[in-house]
């Protein structure tokens, strides 16, 4: 599925006078956000985090990065990204502490990853728009 996707738009620059037949495409290349929907699609397949990385040649937090821009859109949700008593405890702790930065959340949780950290205020952000005030 990821390869006939990628052919489409291999093909698609083609046609558009983008790129000749030989030109092998390159990253710089990529419309922006084409790489965060090719990850979003891998996820979607079923793939986890560290096969993606290591499937589209990342590093774990550029995918991780990725998935987390799709929580805003509802494309990816948080459970999907941290398990639930993570989650719960993170959620809490932001909510008592909303001043706090990420380096202070860290060392009151140290088994929390930047990452899980950072979709969660992300989450928090999101949510807090959605509630009537």
């Amino acid at each position: 599925m990821l390869q006939q996707h990628l052919h489409r738009l291999h093909l698609q620059k083609m046609a558009m006078g983008g790129i000749s037949d030989s030109e092998p495409s390159s990253k710089t290349e990529k419309k922006k956000g084409e790489s965060k929907m090719i990850t979003l699609e891998l996820f979607r397949e079923g793939l986890t985090i560290p096969q993606i990385a290591e499937k589209r040649e990342l590093v774990i937090s550029t995918v991780e990065n990725h998935l987390s821009t799709f929580i805003e859109s509802g494309e990816v949700s948080i459970r999907e990204l941290i398990e639930e008593d993570m989650l719960i405890k993170l959620i809490v702790l932001m909510q008592k502490n909303p001043d706090k930065t990420l380096s202070e959340y860290r060392e009151l949780v140290p088994e929390a990853s930047f990452h899980q950290l950072r979709s969660v205020r992300f989450h928090l952000n999101i949510s807090s728009k959605t509630i009537p005030t």
